[in-house]
């Protein structure tokens, strides 16, 4: 009997975090895959609202806040007052979150090349 479908996928799966978590430790960058890619999608298009950088990221919008903490501690980037809504809140790159683009830039053309095709 063969593994079923799931053991398979889940396999692969394991097979690239670990090779993604090798990358990020040649880079010698401590943040998690999550983290790394919503600095990624914040690279394309900064000042997005919490709830599309989820979104963007394929995560649910109610456990993102330990997400954008974690970015946060790092002093990578920052929430900022909605211009037009009171209520709502921007993440925005800091300047040290700026600064590392070409680092994550090349970390994730990496991982794009590895596993992008899998």
């Amino acid at each position: 009997m063969s593994k079923g479908i799931w053991v398979t996928t889940h396999s692969k799966l394991a097979a690239i975090e670990r090779g993604i978590k090798e990358q990020l430790a040649k880079h010698e960058i401590t943040l998690g895959i999550d983290e790394i890619h919503v600095l990624g999608e914040l690279y394309k298009n900064d000042k997005q609202k919490p709830s599309a950088l989820a979104r963007s990221i394929d995560k649910p919008e109610t456990s993102f806040t330990p997400t954008i903490d974690a970015l946060e501690r790092e002093e990578l980037i920052m929430r900022q007052p909605h211009p037009l809504d009171r209520r709502a809140v921007l993440i925005c790159l800091t300047a040290k979150g700026a600064m590392f683009k070409r680092t994550i830039s090349t970390l994730l053309a990496e991982i794009e090349l590895n596993y992008g095709s899998k």
